[in-house]
């Protein structure tokens, strides 16, 4: 008997490209490379492409992220965070523009899915062999999604898609995949699929909590993105030996490179009339480091230092303890890549920075600044000390560059198997602490701290 081999793929939904890492047992861990050609050939423009008849289909890893005609911003409009981004006719759309978000997101997955798995036929041929496969995956969500009532239509949308996946999507025309989402039977039952949803920095985290010298404490982790910024607040825990990783708080906001460049440019075409390239754009937002690139993203810094500031606030909140008077972490090693310098002598607040917009000077001010522009010296934090994760050892690049790794983490850790990671606890979990009521005396001894003298 042949026997069976159980591959399972992590899917990183991104705003703006998404990435897909697979594992098996006999492997580990490999990067989905379709076309060989480095970066590009692993990245999946996040766009569902409408022809000119209307009929739909999904770009090649590597192609423009930005087709003709197109639909945008998917996972943003799952999650009721935007619009969707319609670069499309209006009549190729009819009535339908209202109740797309559900049906084209499970049609771009599916798309995705059966090109992995198709790819991992070919790539691991000798390992699989005769044996039949066992497919499982897991599709990455923010925190903030996976912890709010938006959860069970993301959930509902990958079931489709992974029946899609298996069985063949409606082909056609956005009408013929609306019928089609209407009538799969995933929806009835989503939360039975082998695909599932998961907390994305949770997998982005994999590679550091499951290292056996990685010391239990509280982090934090920002994800810098195409399309948005997400970061949580987290305490890694060993009780027993099992790792467990606890979330105080998380949130993302619209602020990635692709976000950003884009809205740049919005607001220079409607100054002066003339269209701008993003693209240029962006290579100066992750690239330059000067006072006058500081003051043409000025506004969009401030919005990032915002998020942190909330994201760290609300964690320090949740876990209760003075972070400037106690020991809430261990000792790193990993390469520093920004430390708010201080002469208190005190325990930095390490905070990983991971995605693609990572070693960018702009974002990596904008963190760090937050911790002055939001005074979280008053609320018992220290200052931030921006540090790499570190690469996983057993992820396999295939023809991409290893000093990309980090855009591959949330996939690599996704593609560990549904229930074979940490235990998780999310920040609705969790109450926040409330600080003491100051006690007003009006100069008297308080009868509480000199009662003896009366009793």
């Amino acid at each position: 008997m042949p026997g069976e081999i159980y591959i399972n793929l992590g899917i990183d939904f991104g705003t703006r490209f998404t990435k897909v890492c697979a594992r098996s047992e006999g492997v580990g861990a490999t990067i989905v490379d379709y076309f060989d050609d480095g970066l590009d050939g692993a990245l999946v423009p996040s766009v569902v492409s409408v022809d000119d008849n209307g009929h739909l289909s999904v770009p090649d890893a590597g192609s423009p992220s930005n087709p003709e005609n197109f639909v945008a911003y998917l996972k943003m409009a799952l999650a009721d965070r935007g619009q969707l981004g319609l670069n499309v006719r209006p009549e190729l759309l009819g009535e339908h523009s209202e109740e797309l978000a559900e049906p084209l997101s499970a049609f771009f997955l599916a798309t995705v899915m059966a090109r992995a798995k198709q790819w991992v036929r070919s790539a691991w041929s000798e390992h699989i062999g005769d044996r039949e496969v066992v497919w499982s995956a897991n599709v990455g969500l923010p925190v903030e999604y996976v912890d709010s009532d938006v959860a069970p239509k993301f959930q509902e949308v990958i079931a489709v898609a992974w029946e899609w996946a298996e069985r063949g999507a409606p082909t056609g025309q956005i009408r013929d995949v609306l019928e089609g989402y209407a009538r799969t039977a995933a929806r009835e039952h989503p939360q039975k699929s082998y695909c599932q949803t998961y907390p994305e920095i949770a997998a982005a985290v994999l590679s550091f909590a499951a290292r056996r010298n990685a010391k239990p404490g509280v982090y934090v982790y920002f994800d810098i993105g195409g399309g948005t910024v997400d970061g949580v607040v987290f305490n890694l825990l060993r009780p027993a030996g099992e790792v467990r990783i606890n979330f105080y708080s998380g949130h993302v906001e619209s602020l990635g490179a692709d976000w950003i460049s884009e809205d740049v440019c919005r607001r220079l075409r409607e100054d002066d009339g003339n269209e701008h390239d993003p693209e240029s754009v962006k290579r100066v937002l992750l690239n330059e480091a000067s006072e006058e690139v500081d003051a043409a993203f000025a506004t969009y810094s401030k919005e990032i230092s915002k998020l942190v500031g909330r994201v760290v606030y609300e964690g320090q909140r949740t876990d209760g303890r003075d972070w400037r008077k106690v020991q809430f972490q261990a000792g790193l090693v990993h390469r520093t890549l920004r430390r708010h310098w201080n002469d208190d002598k005190l325990t930095p607040l390490r905070m990983f920075v991971g995605g693609g917009g990572n070693r960018s000077p702009f974002y990596q001010r904008s963190l760090s600044s937050a911790y002055e522009r939001n005074t979280l010296r008053s609320y018992g934090i220290p200052p931030f000390d921006l540090v790499e994760v570190p690469a996983p050892p057993d992820l396999q690049m295939q023809s991409v560059d290893p000093n990309e790794y980090h855009r591959f983490l949330i996939a690599y850790g996704l593609s560990v198997p549904f229930g074979e990671g940490p235990d998780i606890g999310l920040p609705s979990q969790f109450e926040i602490s409330r600080p003491p009521t100051p006690k007003r005396t009006f100069g008297l001894p308080d009868y509480a701290d000199h009662k003896d003298i009366y009793d």
